[in-house]
């Protein structure tokens, strides 16, 4: 026999129930608006440190009561839900409510934040803060516990947990000189990562630089990291005026670890006049929205001059983009990208994208499909790009150039609204 379902977020079917005893319920109780509330630990509406705002997504799986979550169990699957920003979520354009089993039986919710469409067949978030330009869009957030709910049930309250880390530096220095050019990186970090929805696991991968959120005045940055049990090698290096000042946080007696849902405040002190280093840590802690642990008392001397690394500047040709990173900055000029050609479009929007190049009448020579493998079938995951005419499009259009397909390049363009996506509607220059 075929389950109905009744709908979450808009009504119930008003039933006529009767009682054992005879006496009729009051079928209000079954036709009632049912919505997903969600906020942050005991803080409602917070993200990162801010409040929901409008157009934020989840990702909701409705799964049978206290089973495990695998897809024997999953009655909905990755609905994507909108916010708003007043903390109730309602499903996006083009998604379907999810519905109650109308037979009454229990279910439970899992929810995530941000939603993505790239959630593998084993359930697992991919994580990656190798750019920080939006912290927002990298905070991970988790939700398990609105559990053993039915059809009775009046809304389905989610209670998110941030399952990162949270770094912020705050910079001055100890006789009051200005500050001059700041960059602050932490260095020896995780940039990648896998998050199971299935039990909170996280496996990390590809260590390397995260480069701080830094504000204009130079005296606050921030960033989400990744968790880690092991801070050896790990540095929180700050540039002020050409010269360089390291923190090697694995030397720091009250700090072992960067663990999930806490937030690192660091209040260092630069001395331009010394070479030495000065550690005082004296950590304290709350239990908020995230879990503070603030870290004073941190004097660095300056060490040797180093030279402006512009040129390493994510989105430069020294560090591209990847896809994803670039997908994810939407405005930005003249930047670098990477990527394997994979393909061209049939039509107007990434959803033609096409691979078989034994019709010479379909392909077009104007525009090329990049991903960040050279064996992507999904249109949605490629970024297209304009060749412009010259030796962008005589070089690398798949028409002429037929053995073009599965090679990686890096080519330089401005990242905007294009084929119904996110590509390069405007091209500079490239290099095989």
């Amino acid at each position: 026999m075929k389950i109905k379902y009744l709908p979450l977020t808009i009504v119930l079917i008003s039933l006529l129930v009767v009682s054992c005893e005879g006496d009729t319920i009051d079928p209000s109780i079954l036709d009632r608006n049912i919505n997903v509330s969600a906020q942050i630990n005991n803080s409602k509406f917070q993200s990162s440190g801010d409040e929901w705002t409008d157009g934020d997504a989840i990702g909701i799986y409705m799964i049978k009561s206290r089973k495990e979550f695998t897809e024997s169990h999953i009655l909905n699957k990755n609905e994507k839900y909108i916010t708003t920003g007043n903390g109730v979520f309602k499903p996006a354009d083009g998604v379907m409510d999810i519905k109650f089993p109308a037979d009454g039986s229990k279910v439970d919710f899992i929810a995530y934040y941000p939603h993505t469409k790239s959630i593998s067949s084993s359930f697992e978030y991919s994580v990656d803060v190798s750019s920080q330009k939006d912290i927002k869009a990298i905070d991970l957030l988790y939700s398990n516990n609105s559990v053993e709910l039915s059809r009775l049930s009046s809304k389905v309250d989610m209670v998110f947990s941030h399952q990162l880390s949270k770094v912020t530096a705050n910079i001055s220095t100890s006789d009051g000189s200005s500050l001059e050019d700041v960059r602050i990186s932490i260095k020896g970090v995780d940039l990648k990562a896998k998050f199971s929805l299935v039990d909170k696991s996280i496996i990390s991968s590809s260590k390397g630089v995260v480069r701080m959120n830094t504000n204009s005045k130079g005296n606050m940055a921030e960033a989400i990291v990744i968790p880690t049990a092991n801070l050896s090698g790990i540095t929180l290096e700050i540039v002020n005026a050409g010269f360089a000042y390291v923190c090697r946080l694995g030397e720091l007696s009250k700090i072992s670890s960067i663990d999930s849902g806490k937030h690192y405040s660091f209040n260092i002190k630069l001395d331009p006049k010394n070479t030495e280093v000065s550690v005082v840590v004296n950590p304290w802690s709350s239990i908020n929205p995230w879990e503070d642990v603030i870290l004073d008392g941190i004097i660095i001397g300056k060490g040797d001059q180093v030279e402006d690394d512009n040129n390493n500047e994510l989105g430069s040709k020294e560090n591209p983009y990847t896809i994803e990173e670039a997908i994810n900055n939407i405005g930005q000029k003249q930047v670098w990208v990477k990527g394997y050609i994979v393909g061209y479009y049939t039509g107007k929007t990434v959803k033609t994208f096409a691979t078989d190049v034994s019709s010479s009448a379909e392909i077009k020579e104007t525009c090329i499909a990049l991903a960040s493998s050279p064996d992507e079938q999904d249109g949605e995951n490629t970024f297209p790009v304009f060749l412009k005419t010259g030796d962008l499009r005589d070089n690398l259009n798949i028409n002429d150039n037929r053995d073009i397909i599965g090679t990686e390049i890096l080519i330089k363009g401005n990242i905007e609204s294009y084929y119904a996506s996110i590509g390069f509607n405007n091209t500079y220059e490239y290099v095989k």
